[in-house]
C-alpha cells in the first residue's frame, strides 16, 4: 500500500501507536495498540479496505496464498466482491473488497 509512518502516538515512553500516510497524502490511517479492547474485538470485522478492481482483489487473495496466511476467499456481498476471513494478530478482521458490479473483471 505504500504506507509511510508521519505520526508517532506515544504514551508514558512507550509507541502505542502509529499513523500512516500513502505517497499522494490521499489516504491516512491511525493504528493503536490496546490489547483489552482489541481482545473483546476479536472475530468483528470493523474495517474493510475497497481495492480499485476485482484484479486487486484477486491479486490480494494470491498474496495471502503465497504467504500461506488462513482467508476465507473471495465472496459475492452485497455489493461487488470481498475477501473475508482474513484476521490479524488479535483475532480482528480484516476485509478487502470491490464494490463495482459491472467491473469487466468480475466476467473472468
Amino acid at each position: 500500500m505504500g504506507l509511510r509512518v508521519f505520526i508517532e502516538f506515544v504514551e508514558d515512553g512507550t509507541l502505542m501507536g502509529v499513523a500512516l500516510r500513502d505517497a499522494n497524502n490521499a489516504v491516512d490511517v491511525a493504528l493503536r495498540q490496546d490489547p483489552v479492547r482489541a481482545a473483546a474485538m476479536a472475530g468483528f470485522d470493523p474495517m474493510a479496505l475497497c481495492v480499485p478492481t476485482l484484479r486487486d482483489l484477486k491479486a490480494w487473495q494470491q498474496r495471502l496464498d503465497d504467504l500461506a496466511e488462513p482467508h476465507g476467499g473471495i465472496v459475492t456481498g452485497h455489493v461487488g466482491q470481498v475477501l473475508v476471513g482474513l484476521h490479524d494478530p488479535d483475532g480482528i478482521e480484516i476485509r478487502f473488497y470491490h464494490p463495482a458490479q459491472d467491473d469487466p473483471e468480475d466476467a473472468r
